[in-house]
């Protein structure tokens, strides 16, 4: 509420108690459905468990597996900024589980 008050008339601003069409606009937001949210009932949830879940935690694990040489010396070498870049490489499947959770849950 604006009250101008110098000399001149006041002029009281009121804005609208409510404005048409804002009220119980997140009663409208889609929520996933149940079955779509398990993993293993639905191609949604197939799909987010292998591409994104499943797949960078294997290709990560893999490729400590693999190059396991290099990832010592590199850890040897360098060991506070590699385990922060292996703990950010194992937060993406992690990250993408609770995002996927909290999509199934409707906590968004």
């Amino acid at each position: 509420m604006i009250d101008v008050n110098d000399g001149a008339p006041s002029a009281v601003l009121e804005a609208p108690a409510t404005q048409p069409g804002m009220d119980g606009w997140h009663d409208d937001m889609p929520t996933a459905d149940k079955n779509s949210c398990n993993p293993w009932k639905s191609p949604e949830g197939r799909l987010v468990l292998v591409a994104g879940i499943l797949l960078p935690l294997g290709l990560t694990l893999a490729f400590c597996g693999v190059c396991a040489d290099r990832v010592v010396h590199i850890f040897m070498r360098q060991w506070l900024s590699s385990t922060v870049e292996l703990l950010l490489a194992l937060m993406i499947p992690v990250g993408n589980f609770i995002v996927w959770r909290a999509i199934c849950n409707g906590d968004l």
